[in-house]
Parts: C-alpha cells; sequence; structure tokens
C-alpha cells in the first residue's frame, strides 16, 4: 500500500512525502515559478533606495556643507597669483638701465713710423715759381689722428697756397684732400682755386712726393713736397 501525505512549507513549497514499504522518499516541487523574480525585484529596489541615500547624502554635503575650505583654496591661488603678477612687473634691482652708446669717431692713432716720416716741416716747391732757385715751407701736424697740412709757395708776386688733409696710404704715398690756390701774374686770368683731392706720390729713388694730377690749370705743373 502507498500512502502520500502533504504538508504545506515556508516559501511556497510543498514537502510530498511519499511512503512505499522499503523505502521513504522526500521530493520537493515547486508550487510557483514566479519566486526567482520576485527575488530579483526586490533586490533592485534595495539597490535604488541605497542609491538614492547616496545622492541625497552627496546634495547634502555640496548645499549645507562646510564651504570655508574651498572658498581659502580659492583665495591662497589668488592670492599666489597675485604675488606672481606682482614679481613680473616688479623691477629687478641688478638689472641696469639701457645705456646710449656712443660710437667713436676718432681715427685710430698714427704708427710712429708715419709720424717720423710725415710730421714737421718740409720744403714746398711748384714748377712755374721756380723751384729750382728757392723753396716755400710746408708744415704737417697730427690733428687726433689725422694729418694736417698747409704751406705756401711764393717768389716775385706768383705763389701757390695748399691746405688740407692727409691720408697716409704708405711712405711713399698719401691722398690729399683739400684746396690748391695759385697765383701767376704772367696769365690773362691769373687766379685759379682748385678743390678736390688728389695723390702725391715717390717716384724711384726721389725724395719728395709729387703730384701731377690736381688739374687746377696747365700751367700750374707739378707740386713737390720733400722729405725733412
Amino acid at each position: 500500500d502507498k500512502t502520500i501525505i502533504e504538508e504545506p512549507q515556508s516559501n511556497n513549497i510543498v514537502k510530498t512525502k511519499t511512503i512505499t514499504e522499503n523505502e521513504e522518499t522526500l521530493l520537493y516541487e515547486p508550487q510557483n515559478t514566479n519566486v526567482k523574480s520576485n527575488k530579483n525585484k526586490s533586490n533592485n529596489k534595495l539597490i535604488a533606495i541605497g542609491l538614492s541615500a547616496v545622492i541625497l547624502a552627496l546634495i547634502a554635503y555640496f548645499v549645507f556643507g562646510d564651504k570655508e575650505p574651498i572658498a581659502q583654496n580659492v583665495t591662497e591661488k589668488t592670492n599666489e597669483q597675485n604675488t606672481i603678477d606682482t614679481n613680473l612687473i616688479k623691477p629687478n634691482a641688478n638689472l641696469r638701465p639701457l645705456q646710449r652708446v656712443k660710437l667713436s669717431t676718432t681715427p685710430a692713432a698714427l704708427p710712429d713710423s708715419i709720424k717720423k716720416q710725415y710730421l714737421g716741416e718740409h720744403l714746398l716747391g711748384c714748377f712755374f715759381i721756380g723751384s729750382d732757385e728757392q723753396f716755400g715751407k710746408l708744415t704737417v701736424v697730427d690733428n687726433k689722428g689725422i694729418l694736417t697740412l698747409s704751406g705756401k709757395h711764393q717768389n716775385k708776386g706768383n705763389y701757390v697756397t695748399i691746405d688740407g688733409t692727409a691720408k697716409a696710404i704708405s711712405l711713399r704715398k698719401f691722398e690729399f684732400s683739400g684746396t690748391i690756390t695759385a697765383h701767376n701774374q704772367s696769365k690773362l686770368k691769373p687766379d685759379c682755386v682748385w678743390n678736390g683731392t688728389t695723390v702725391f706720390v715717390v717716384s724711384g729713388s726721389r725724395r719728395y712726393w709729387r703730384t701731377q694730377t690736381q688739374e687746377c690749370f696747365d700751367w700750374t705743373g707739378d707740386i713737390d713736397i720733400f722729405f725733412k
């Protein structure tokens, strides 16, 4: 014989007891398939409630919490930036103000060999006045590194004057810039004034500088400046 006894259990589970002659078997059969889904819904509700509580706590902190540390941090950063800006604007005491540098226009000092050859008093001769008979005088001085010369050769009413500066190219050659004035009574136009640049050169074994390119007038002839 077989007797079946059903007893209600918790969680909608019915315990079925089967009794046979030789053994007793317990069978558990689910009576409701919605049990699992109901558990998931309950868990989701708990999670949602927990998240809502966290969010509300955060909102309450930022709205009603202590704001002084934040404000203090902002103030410190602002003061720090102001300090940096002030340091950038503040002049550095170690820096010197810019000074205008004046370029020197003073010529370089003359070499000793040039000074020995050029400076001093020289004989001056011009062909049409008669340099073979007598001579004039020319003086060369050092005017702050510039050779300045001035001289005159005169004889029987005729004369030549020379005034200007000299640029020594070598001991045997210099460039003259200035004025040469000549007067020759034998000419219809006795006076001539020449301004410009010409070169005096020593030729061969001669001991004087000569110019032949002053282009003043054809009758002036050569002008010679003798060594000392």
